[in-house]
């Protein structure tokens, strides 16, 4: 599952976030490798951006091992091969 973000931004100061964003390796489907690459001043803006968006909502269920199925809803990321 992926991170609530205003959740994130309602915890840590605006120079943590941009720590965050410049340290941070990740879980999919976050691509923290082109994170890591946000300038200090996107990322300071993205920041107050979250910030606006008003209250942070709940947090996200824990990650799951891959030999286990979710019980709420989810969007699979692996390929389907087509039927012959």
């Amino acid at each position: 599952y992926p991170a609530n973000l205003r959740l994130t931004v309602s915890e840590v100061s605006e120079d943590a976030w941009v720590t965050i964003l410049q340290e941070r390796k990740a879980l999919p489907p976050m691509p923290w490798m082109n994170v890591n690459e946000i300038s200090e001043s996107d990322a300071r803006v993205l920041y107050q951006y979250i910030r606006s968006l008003g209250l942070a909502g709940e947090r996200m269920p824990a990650t799951l091992p891959p030999d286990q199925e979710p019980t709420t809803p989810y969007l699979s990321l692996f390929p389907i091969e087509p039927s012959s």
